[in-house]
């Protein structure tokens, strides 16, 4: 858990306390407090047009030397083979295309450095 998310849960049981609840129990406007806060975090999906939007391309390891250690796509822990499509976005993460799709339906940062897609 992050230090905001460590924050959230301190001010939440702030307030617990302050309104003489039990110590070990959460009320339910608590933790739809936390849930929002976490999904305000990894910002709205990517619309359709906006994932069309992201570069593809077809991998090509030529360049690389034969000791050189092939990129992978961080979701799925494959390597790139020749001619996969994959997408590479702003900040030079790349990923297998059919594996970033969904994380993009939930987010528009990039699952490695959180930077936002644009």
């Amino acid at each position: 858990m992050d230090i905001e998310g460590v924050g959230t849960i301190v001010q939440i049981q702030r307030r617990r306390t302050e309104r003489e609840e039990s110590e070990d129990e959460f009320s339910v406007v608590d933790i739809l407090r936390l849930v929002n806060s976490a999904r305000a975090k990894r910002g709205t999906p990517l619309t359709k047009e906006q994932f069309k939007a992201i570069p593809e391309t077809k991998f090509n390891p030529e360049g690389q030397g034969p000791e050189a250690k092939k990129p992978e796509c961080t979701i799925c822990m494959y390597e790139f083979e020749r001619n996969q499509k994959i997408k590479v976005l702003n900040c030079t993460h790349s990923f297998h295309k059919k594996c970033i799709k969904p994380w993009f339906a939930n987010a528009n940062t990039c699952p490695c450095c959180r930077n936002i897609v644009e």
